[in-house]
């Protein structure tokens, strides 16, 4: 042993030239059997041993050099306050194992200390292992081989609605949506029985009722010869994501019937114009150019309508308060309708895109007008939901109801049929709903809800 407590054996080394674990021990005494089992430490179990003189040197040296693994202290050399003492070593090095022993064989000192050192790390990973897991932000779910919960953590409990003293002990199957057969429970335990990970997607139930999508992985968990003692599951709620994979299977929907009303409504003027135009070249008519120029005229109609609609379905990112009767009086004055009527029944203000809800605006005004006559009686308001506009006209069939906001719907002969479709697209941007019905006076009410309002300027 060196001057400075190091023994000066050599590395022990394997027969296949690698170097065995080397656990750092620090020893507190001076005498000769501490020397002896210090040396039988280091030369025939595999340890490396550091000795100070006393507790206050070891608690110096445990600060000095981190790669102690464990304090060992000889009964003899007990400190006078040994609890105070530990709690200074807890201080400094929290987890750090502190065998309190009389020397006797090094063997058995040996065993104790690897076990010791051994079991500290298990729980330090232990404790590791249980910390990520309950800050990881999906749910996870260990049970046992026959399905008995075990252990689940704080994003189960958010995400299922069931505590973890709800969940631990039972099974599984209080999450079952009802959604699926049981050949599909069946695959999934057959897979992890086998030892092999299944992924998949399958709807749960929450514990207030409603039903909701995640993505799961079960993998097993298994012995130190390959058997399955239990189970880890992790899931995702994609409940997010599956409310916009709908979304936009819904707009590609749209998208695919708005498409095949265009090519139909662009098609049968241009029909017109070619057939006109060739019925004039071969009777130099000019007056089938009319009715050419009238096709062509809708054409053009048909096109600034369309530039409308993929302009006003864009999202509104910065809405902001907008008094109501301005609004709805700049739209009346864009709308032909001399002998019509407006009134506002309201003054609060309402979150919006100033623009889009003029348009909004503007486009039911007009409908009123093409479909009521030109001294149609119109009112604009809001409830507790949103706001409406009313007109005294004859109204909308029931049974039509559900179609006036379809691209390329319209019962005027001029009609481009997307006035309604736009005002959908804008109610749509803004995150509102918007539904047809019939006034106080017989004729049509459009009702807009989902609108944020304000009181109006002069409220306080």
């Amino acid at each position: 042993m060196t001057d400075d407590g190091h023994c000066s054996t050599p590395t022990d080394v394997s027969s296949d030239g690698i170097e065995p674990d080397r656990l750092t021990v620090l020893m507190v005494a001076t005498n000769a059997e501490t020397k002896r089992v210090a040396s039988a430490l280091e030369d025939e179990h595999r340890l490396s041993t550091r000795t100070v003189p006393s507790a206050d040197d070891a608690l110096g040296r445990l600060d000095e050099e981190r790669s102690i693994d464990c304090l060992v202290i000889a009964r003899a050399e007990f400190p006078d306050d040994v609890e105070s003492f530990l709690d200074d070593v807890r201080a400094l090095r929290p987890g750090l194992p502190v065998v309190l022993s009389d020397w006797g064989r090094p063997e058995l000192l040996s065993r104790r200390i690897r076990r010791e050192v051994e079991l500290c790390r298990g729980l330090r990973d232990l404790a590791g292992f249980r910390e990520a897991v309950e800050h990881a932000g999906h749910a996870i779910m260990i049970t046992d081989r026959s399905g008995t919960i075990e252990y689940v953590n704080s994003a189960f409990e958010r995400t299922t609605g069931y505590d973890e003293s709800d969940a631990v002990g039972r099974r599984p199957s209080i999450l079952k949506s009802g959604e699926h057969d049981r050949e599909f429970y069946t695959d999934l335990w057959m897979t992890i029985l086998n030892g092999e990970v299944w992924e998949g997607r399958l709807e749960n139930r929450h514990r207030s009722g409603y039903h909701y999508p995640i993505e799961q992985t079960i993998a097993p968990i298994t012995n130190e010869v390959g058997g399955v003692t239990r189970f880890v599951a992790v899931n995702r709620d994609i409940s997010r994501q599956k409310a916009y994979e709908d979304q936009l299977r819904e707009q590609n929907q749209r998208l695919e019937s708005f498409a095949r009303t265009v090519a139909h409504d662009l098609r049968n003027p241009l029909n017109v114009v070619q057939g006109q135009v060739e019925l004039a070249r071969e009777r130099g008519n000019e007056r089938f150019f009319d009715a050419a120029l009238r096709a062509a005229s809708r054409m053009n109609r048909l096109i600034d309508e369309l530039l409308k609609l993929a302009e006003q379905g864009k999202a509104v990112l910065d809405p902001e308060p907008v008094a109501l009767t301005d609004v709805a009086t700049n739209a009346w004055e864009l709308t032909d309708a001399l002998d019509a009527t407006l009134s506002v029944d309201s003054d609060r203000r309402v979150v919006a895109d100033e623009t889009r809800l003029c348009q909004l605006l503007e486009n039911l005004f007009s409908n009123a007008v093409v479909h009521a006559g030109p001294d149609v009686s119109v009112t604009v308001g809001t409830t507790d939901e949103g706001m409406y506009v009313a007109d005294d006209g004859p109204g909308i069939p029931e049974t039509e109801r559900a179609t006036v906001f379809e691209s390329g719907y319209t019962t005027a002969s001029e009609g481009t049929g997307f006035g309604l479709a736009i005002v959908r697209q804008i109610a749509d941007a803004h995150g509102w709903q918007i539904a047809v019905g019939e006034s106080e006076d017989g004729g049509a009410r459009f009702e807009v809800s989902g609108v944020e309002l304000k009181a109006s300027r002069n409220e306080t």
